[in-house]
């Protein structure tokens, strides 16, 4: 899934935003999750890193789309962003704040799919790797910086993601190594982490996703290594 945020006040541009991503998805079969917020105040003031793709304009109540953006870079450097708006003198402004795209109002359909289209193509490669879990009849993709956690109950393995669980039988030990150079580690013998997505770490346990997962005495030291070499790795 692929979460877009539409940062505009005017209501006939986001109206006709979401029609063409409605197309998109049609045409391509990819998921498309779209939030959206008539002000740069409300978008900005509780903003959390979870959108992949950001359309927003420029003329807004309250706090202009420029002054949102550089907000935002403080908050994420990773997002991509493009704006949307009628005034065209601030094209160049846009790489200040690392824009990916500016599109004038009003807007075409193929100018929108095609801009839109080569930003999905740029989120997947930054992305990156993901694997394939096969249910009885269908297949799921999960990119592997959306897992938070992969549990095991029952000789079935859940993958906690930012998309929901998923229940496929299978073992940890089965899958340890491999997940291992993605950084995950293990907690305990039931759980197998995603490092990159732990929340907090007490001296008990580890917080991740709303859920406290707790140490196992065997298992304590050899995760709490290869957290500090993961650190280590990322500085």
């Amino acid at each position: 899934m692929i979460r877009v945020a539409i940062v505009d006040d005017d209501k006939d541009a986001v109206h006709t935003m979401q029609n063409y991503i409605d197309r998109l998805k049609a045409e391509m079969g990819v998921e498309l999750n779209v939030s959206i917020f008539e002000d740069g105040i409300n978008f900005i003031s509780d903003y959390t890193p979870i959108y992949d793709v950001i359309f927003m304009d420029i003329k807004m109540p309250l706090m202009d789309g420029m002054e949102v953006a550089k907000r935002l870079r403080r908050l994420d450097e990773n997002v991509f962003l493009i704006f949307v708006t009628s005034m065209a003198q601030y094209a160049l402004k846009g790489y200040e704040v690392d824009a990916v795209g500016f599109m004038i109002k009003p807007i075409s359909y193929y100018v929108f799919s095609t801009k839109f289209k080569k930003v999905i193509d740029r989120v997947n490669k930054y992305r990156g790797d993901n694997i394939t879990l096969a249910f009885d009849e269908t297949m799921k993709k999960i990119y592997i910086r959306d897992i938070l956690y992969i549990e095991v109950n029952a000789h079935k393995l859940i993958y906690h993601t930012t998309e929901g669980e998923f229940s496929v039988r299978g073992q940890l030990k089965h899958i340890e190594e491999k997940f291992s150079e993605y950084g995950f580690g293990r907690p305990s013998n039931s759980f197998l982490v995603n490092i990159a997505n732990i929340d907090r770490i007490t001296p008990t346990s580890v917080l991740i996703g709303g859920n406290e997962i707790y140490f196992s005495r065997s298992r304590k030291k050899e995760f709490s290594k290869k957290v500090v070499a993961y650190m280590g790795a990322k500085k």
